[in-house]
């Protein structure tokens, strides 16, 4: 009997972006915070079950491969304001998500 392992498993997709100021000038440094949430068998609340963080390089580039499914995703760097997206992945899709980072009017004044 013949048994092919790689059948049982998805395959992971990536999650690709640059990331830029208002301006249009690449950002490194920034800090991508990757979370899937999942319901906790035993107590029947909703979990983290999977976080993973990544930076932009010098280029203002991240990726990261994760498995299928639906995450939300965390971008933070000091004199931008934070902010959230929620991003679902397919197995074998390549997904850019690349959004402008907005001036955080506490540090810059106003963008």
């Amino acid at each position: 009997m013949l048994l092919c392992l790689g059948a049982f498993g998805a395959d992971d997709g990536t999650l690709k972006g640059t990331l830029k100021d208002p301006s249009g000038a690449v950002v490194s440094g920034v800090r991508v915070h990757i979370a899937h949430w999942g319901l906790d068998p035993a107590t029947r609340k909703t979990t983290i079950d999977f976080e993973k963080t990544v930076y932009t390089d010098e280029k203002g580039n991240y990726s990261v491969q994760l498995s299928p499914g639906v995450y939300d995703v965390f971008f933070s760097s000091p004199a931008f304001a934070p902010s959230a997206l929620k991003v679902s992945i397919k197995a074998s899709e390549i997904k850019d998500l690349s959004p402008k980072l907005k001036y955080d009017r506490l540090t810059r004044g106003t963008d």
